[in-house]
């Protein structure tokens, strides 16, 4: 019992005397690295004076592990860890805490690339999980920065260059890159200058599309007296500013987007663009439009608009007018100047401007207008000034005057046409209350037919017939045939029984008709007295011809009275055949004709033919 006690008597003063020794005595040790990426193998190495045997040395490489003998130990979490060396010698030693480890986990750094203009740069950082950050610049020069820093850099002209950046943990430790290739640029990008629109006399809007993440300031000249003023945007991505309290019914503002570079100064942008300014003057039957001159590069054309609808175009950049004559009186109408350039995708736009035509004007005189039968009345049409409307239509014949329905064409169903020319003046009430002058006059024709024998008698009064001709028409107005004007006319030229005559005239360049008169030809037939049926080919055959004959029936009585021959056939006529087939002798013989004329009248005629042998 008694060697027990002075065991463990002896075992407590030993750890006592090493715990004194532990609290004065301080061993060392070193590691190659200090900080790194996962996975991250880190070495020590013993420079005590204590111990160099390796059997005695522990190490706790602060993950809550046991400590371990050996100087070699990979971290794989990241973290901050700190290194204990543990000395195992009789009288008991250790160094604790005495170096610590970062650990970091890899990261492929994020960043972004801006231009700034004159092939410079601007780096940022958006990376922010390492101490370090290596950029390298393509060119051989390296900088280290912070995350979540920005840097600029210059360079000489705008070829493409690469640019990586390494994340670094410290000493040698990269824990990822990442690069990007890009062409620095001399200008910045324009932006895209949409449209400039005035709201009225005193504001005006911008519309724009930025092109640049440094942002842009908008440049305003006024052109009276060339005082420029810069004003800020409120982000790289507003697209619209409204300007107040502006003089735009007198002045012309001219405006710029110029970009801001990467040390917030402006870069004169070289498209311009300028307010227009519309005055509309109200003019009897027509609205003037003005404009201020705009001379801006790439201008293709001004489009301008009525009640939102585009009535016009003009391509001379120098033209600043247009006069509107497609219009009504005491009628309101809504214009606007539209500046185009850059192919439609640039425009300047004027405000409104409402402006109600002037009623009073002087109507132009109807100057083409025509006095024509049609249908068997006298019919009047009138072709009025381009786009006029009218109320009421005044109508004077023969000096008398009368007002008529709005409506054309007017027909005068007072007068006989075949027999009654009469002579007309027109004009006409406008939608304003004014009326025009009186036309010119003109008159309608008259024809008269007769026919006797072989001739067609014509006859006319009234109208114009300096560029006439005579139409032969059906029943229903469709024209058979064409002939010269003329007082007579040879019915032998005439193809039927039945002819409907009228004058067509050509007056001003309008076509105008007489009345249509119809007559009706006598139908008649030529019959030879006697012929000698003696087969010599001279007059051998009794054939009447007729003209104008539907049918007919002809028969050659005998002596007796007996029927030597009978046809309905036309082109058919007696060779002088007798009774039996025999010759018929010498002498006179009877024929008998009935027919039936082309206009349905029914005839007899009788005679007698001889016969020569």
């Amino acid at each position: 019992m008694k060697k027990n006690i002075s065991f463990w008597v002896g075992l407590w003063l030993l750890c006592y005397a090493w715990q004194g020794v532990a609290q004065t005595n301080q061993a060392c040790f070193t590691t190659d690295v200090r900080q790194g990426c996962v996975p991250l193998t880190v070495n020590v190495t013993n420079c005590s004076a204590i111990t160099t045997d390796p059997r005695l040395m522990l190490y706790d490489f602060g993950e809550g592990k046991a400590a371990q003998n050996g100087t070699n130990y990979t971290y794989t979490k990241a973290g901050k860890y700190f290194i204990t060396q543990f000395i195992n010698v009789g009288d008991g030693a250790k160094t604790d805490g005495k170096y610590m480890i970062e650990v970091f986990e890899p990261e492929t750094p994020q960043f972004t690339v801006e231009a700034c203009g004159n092939y410079a740069v601007n780096i940022k950082i958006t990376s922010n999980g390492m101490p370090r950050y290596i950029i390298d610049y393509g060119t051989g020069r390296r900088d280290t920065v912070v995350g979540l820093s920005s840097t600029s850099f210059a360079y000489a002209d705008e070829q493409p260059k690469t640019i990586t950046v390494s994340s670094f943990a410290g000493g040698t430790a990269i824990c990822g890159t990442a690069s990007k290739t890009f062409a620095p640029l001399r200008r910045l990008p324009s932006a895209d200058f949409q449209r400039i629109r005035v709201i009225d006399d005193t504001q005006v809007e911008l519309s724009f599309q930025q092109n640049s993440p440094l942002g842009y300031k908008v440049s305003e000249l006024t052109t009276s007296d060339n005082a420029t003023k810069s004003i800020a945007l409120s982000s790289s991505t507003q697209t619209t500013l409204v300007l107040s309290n502006r003089n735009i019914a007198f002045e012309t503002y001219v405006y710029r987007l110029n970009p801001l570079n990467c040390q917030g100064q402006e870069e004169q942008s070289t498209l311009s663009l300028g307010t227009l300014r519309l005055r509309v003057t109200a003019a009897p039957q027509q609205n003037i439009l003005a404009w201020n001159t705009l001379l801006f590069f790439g201008f293709e054309k001004y489009e301008i608009y009525r009640d939102n609808q585009l009535i016009g175009t003009i391509t001379n950049p120098n033209q600043t007018t247009f006069t509107d004559t497609q219009v009504r009186c005491n009628q309101p109408y809504t214009y606007r100047i539209e500046y185009v350039m850059n192919g439609g995708k640039t425009r300047s736009i004027s405000a409104n401007k409402l402006i109600t035509t002037s009623s009073f004007s002087a109507p132009t005189t109807i100057s083409s207008f025509n006095v024509s039968i049609e249908r068997g009345f006298v019919t009047i049409n009138a072709v009025l000034p381009n786009n006029t409307v009218v109320r009421d239509f005044l109508v004077e014949k023969n000096g008398v005057e009368r007002k008529v329905p709005f409506k054309m064409p007017y027909i005068d169903n007072s007068i006989n046409p075949t027999k009654e020319s009469a002579c007309y003046r027109v004009a006409y009430i406008d939608e304003c209350g004014n009326m025009s002058e009186w036309s010119g006059q003109k008159c309608n024709t008259v024809l008269s037919v007769k026919d006797s024998l072989n001739t067609v008698y014509f006859s006319w009064t009234g109208g114009n017939t300096t560029n006439s001709v005579i139409e032969i028409v059906d029943n229903q107005g469709k024209v058979i045939n064409t002939l010269p004007l003329t007082p007579t006319l040879n019915t032998d030229l005439l193809q039927q029984q039945v002819n409907r005559f009228r004058i067509r005239s050509n007056v001003e360049g309008q076509t105008v008709y007489s009345n249509t008169v119809m007559i009706a030809l006598a139908a008649n037939f030529t019959l030879p007295n006697a012929f000698s049926p003696n087969k010599d080919g001279l007059n051998d055959i009794f054939l009447p011809t007729g003209k104008f004959i539907q049918s007919y029936r002809l028969v050659i009585l005998g002596q007796w009275g007996d029927i030597l021959f009978e046809t309905t056939d036309l082109q058919k006529g007696w060779d002088g055949t007798g009774l039996n087939g025999g010759e018929a002798p010498s002498g006179t013989y009877a024929y008998q004709i009935e027919y039936v004329e082309e206009a349905g009248g029914v005839n007899k005629l009788n005679g007698v033919v001889t016969v020569i042998r």
